[in-house]
């Protein structure tokens, strides 16, 4: 695992393992398990189509994997977009776009090196 690229892209590497009381396998295989999450290509469709009940289930599910795994950067922008398509605002959601994208992409490549 490549602790500082982890921890550059957003993630609490020492708040994941905690919870995971250490076990710096475990968190490897849960790392490969999020790379094969299809939660943000699903949020993107969804946000492509209109849906926001789509693009709010597909973040809530975002939300939560960032959360378990300590992807704080993700989590953060994930959770406001959430809000955001809860109430409704699709606008403001869209708007959130380009900041979610930029800590995904940045968080699957340094789960790329580990």
């Amino acid at each position: 695992m490549d602790r500082a690229s982890l921890m550059a892209a957003g993630m609490d590497v020492d708040g994941a393992l905690e919870r995971l009381l250490g076990n710096e396998s475990l968190l490897n295989q849960l790392l490969d398990v999020f790379m094969s999450d299809q939660s943000f290509e699903k949020l993107e469709r969804a946000l492509d189509g209109g849906d926001v009940e789509g693009a709010a289930a597909a973040a809530h599910t975002l939300k939560g994997v960032a959360a378990n795994l300590s992807m704080t950067r993700l989590q953060d922008v994930a959770t406001r977009m959430l809000g955001d398509l809860r109430d409704g605002d699709l606008a403001a959601a869209q708007a959130l776009r380009g900041e979610l994208g930029d800590a995904y992409r940045a968080i699957r490549s340094a789960c790329e090196s580990h």
